[in-house]
Parts: C-alpha cells; sequence; structure tokens
C-alpha cells in the first residue's frame, strides 16, 4: 500500500468518525471546522510518513555544468600534450619506410649496373611495378637521375620525395642516395633560404 492509499485511508477513517460520531450533535459550521482540521492533520501525516520516504524513487546521479566544463577542459589538456607527441612518432615511423625503399633502390641499381653496365633512370627495369616506384603505405615516391658525372651511365641520384601524410614532415623534408653511397637530406624547412639553413640532423 502506498503512503498516498495510508494517507486516504486515514483521512476517510477521520471524516467518518467527525461525520458519525460525537459531532452529529454539533452544529453545521463546528463539524465544517472539525472536518477541514482533520483534513490539515491527514495531509501533515502524509508528508511526514516514513513509509512514503521509503517508497520516494531515488533520483539518478548527474554531471553539472560545471563538472561537464572541468572533463572538457582537463581532455582538452590532454589531446594538446599527446597529439604532437603522437604526430612526430608517427612522421618518424614513415621516415623508416622511405630509407628503407630508397636503400632497396640502391642496392638494385648497383645490381644492374653489374649486369649492364649502366645505371638507369627507370624504375620498372629495377623489378618495380611503376616509374617512380611509391612506397608501401604510399608516403615517398622514389626515382632516380643522373647522378655527379650527368650521366646515368656512370652515376645516379635517387631520391625519396615526400607525398601524402609525410607531406607535413618539413623538419626531415627528401632522401637521397647517389651511387657513391652518400645519403642526405633536401627540401627540409629553410632548405631553400639564403643561406641555407642547417641540414637537420638524426634524420637519416
Amino acid at each position: 500500500m502506498t503512503s498516498n492509499n495510508i494517507a486516504v485511508n486515514e483521512s476517510q477513517r477521520r471524516l467518518s468518525y467527525w461525520h458519525d460520531g460525537p459531532t452529529m450533535a454539533l452544529s453545521r459550521p463546528l463539524r465544517r471546522i472539525c472536518i477541514q482540521v482533520t483534513l490539515k492533520r491527514s495531509m501533515a501525516f502524509s508528508r511526514q510518513s516514513p513509509v512514503r520516504g521509503l517508497l520516494k524513487p531515488s533520483l539518478a546521479a548527474g554531471f553539472t555544468i560545471t563538472e561537464l566544463l572541468i572533463a572538457v577542459a582537463i581532455l582538452s589538456i590532454l589531446i594538446a600534450v599527446a597529439l604532437p607527441s603522437y604526430q612526430s612518432h608517427m612522421l618518424k615511423a614513415r621516415r623508416n619506410e622511405g630509407q628503407s625503399l630508397l636503400l632497396d633502390v640502391a642496392a638494385r641499381q648497383e645490381q644492374y649496373y653489374g649486369d649492364n653496365r649502366t645505371f638507369t633512370e627507370d624504375m620498372t627495369q629495377l623489378g618495380y611495378a611503376a616509374d617512380p616506384v611509391i612506397s608501401e603505405n604510399g608516403n615517398y615516391a622514389i626515382d632516380a637521375v643522373a647522378g655527379t658525372t650527368n650521366s646515368i651511365a656512370t652515376s645516379f641520384l635517387a631520391t625519396a620525395t615526400r607525398i601524402g601524410k609525410q607531406l607535413y614532415d618539413t623538419a626531415c623534408g627528401d632522401f637521397t642516395i647517389d651511387s657513391d653511397g652518400r645519403t642526405r637530406v633536401v627540401n627540409y624547412a629553410g632548405y631553400d633560404s639564403d643561406p641555407p639553413a642547417d641540414a637537420p640532423i638524426n634524420c637519416w
């Protein structure tokens, strides 16, 4: 039985008492006053009833606007700190992809020269599917041209040029390797300035 039912039953009992009990001998105004007093006491009983408190459903806990704003602020700080570190890590990982393919191109050029007494500018002649050859994850395109002797027959210069997401790697730029095995970093931030900025370290 709910608290409201308890209150109603109590009110009916008391009203019945005042209608059928000793108040029958009272005048109508006095009976009305007695009934009003009974109703007020019944309402007070309903509000103070321990059963009513037990049956009252609990409200689900929620977040205030202030708490949500604090959570958003903390999350923003964490993202601001972690995102640059993550992006830097991904750029470094992709550099290895370009450098590994560039070294493979150089090795195939040497083998091709041993068989043909010349280097080549055509990557398909080195066994690749396309010219230029694209790295596995599409971050570098590698091609070869004549090297220091200005003749592809006697020297080559292979360049791993950034494409796709790796274009954001302005710190290290592009990579090169020549027929003498020399590696360089080119097209980095400040490479075309006058005078050129110092080549970055720890890129190769």
